[in-house]
């Protein structure tokens, strides 16, 4: 495999992982709202607005990664791995990554609902937002087969 094809991988694994991040943030706008109005801030909207412009640019720049950078050679190298199986382990890695951010995340939301006094609405979202990494990252791990054959097209 070529120099091009292992950052072509690599290329779409951070998009990947740009892609998972970006979409799961756009679940917490609600409670960034929430807090910044909470807190009397002068324009809560306004930090709502940037938290979505971060979400949306984690999410143009991660589909540009995906999307602009095909694995090139079709035919594995007399020695070393296809591109097929560095996606495959790669996916795994990222699922855990991202398993491991979720269950943290997860703890602490469990934590904050019973020490902290907030809105539902502030927990829902802290919860909804870990337990997505967790089954992404789940899915990522036992199931990185079903993802390669997307990426590896």
């Amino acid at each position: 495999m070529s120099a091009r094809d292992l950052y072509s991988v690599g290329a779409r694994l951070l998009g990947l992982y740009l892609i998972v991040h970006g979409l799961v943030s756009l679940v917490g706008l609600g409670a960034t709202y929430e807090a910044a109005f909470n807190s009397e801030a002068a324009h809560p909207l306004g930090y709502t607005l940037v938290a979505g412009a971060q979400s949306l640019l984690f999410c143009i720049i991660g589909f540009t990664l995906f999307l602009k950078n095909r694995v090139l050679t079709t035919t594995a190298a007399a020695v070393g791995p296809t591109p097929a199986e560095f996606l495959l382990v790669g996916l795994q890695l990222l699922g855990v990554s991202f398993a491991t951010a979720g269950l943290v995340g997860t703890l602490r939301a469990i934590a904050d609902m019973m020490a902290v006094e907030a809105s539902f609405a502030l927990h829902f979202t802290d919860t909804a937002t870990s337990l997505a990494y967790v089954g992404i990252g789940l899915f990522l791990v036992f199931h990185p087969s079903k993802v390669v054959r997307v990426i590896a097209t």
